[in-house]
């Protein structure tokens, strides 16, 4: 359940929720399809650990009450570019937080703090 303490980690801790906010939106940013071979593609496998904590999150009042957790995702190809767009993008839809980028995102993660937004990485490397 680390999705779940992350989420209202956030949403406590960075002040993301106001009085009259009922629904809340996070990014989730992932390599699904790529042009070429990214080594222990992480996102195929916990994908679906995000999806479950929200649905759980919600569906438990008083985990967050009077809130409702709406997640979007996309697809970065694993690419700093494409990534970069998608955020951006994911933003502009009102996301208050974002999950992601498994693959190199020191420059997302700029462009995300630049905007003063949370963004806790999955991806572990165990290739040092």
């Amino acid at each position: 359940m680390l999705w779940l303490l992350s989420l209202q980690v956030l949403i406590y801790e960075f002040g993301l929720v106001s009085a009259t906010l009922q629904n809340i939106t996070i990014g989730y940013l992932t390599v699904d399809k790529t042009d070429t071979f990214v080594r222990d593609r992480q996102g195929r496998v916990i994908s679906g650990a995000i999806s479950y904590a929200v649905e759980k999150i919600n569906e438990n009042p008083d985990i967050l009450p009077d809130y409702h957790i709406n997640i979007i995702w996309n697809d970065t190809k694993a690419s700093t570019l494409v990534g970069i767009q998608c955020l951006t993008e994911q933003w502009k839809l009102g996301a208050v937080a974002f999950f992601g980028f498994e693959d190199s995102c020191s420059v997302e993660a700029r462009v995300a703090a630049a905007w003063n937004l949370p963004l806790i990485s999955y991806f572990f490397n165990f290739y040092f």
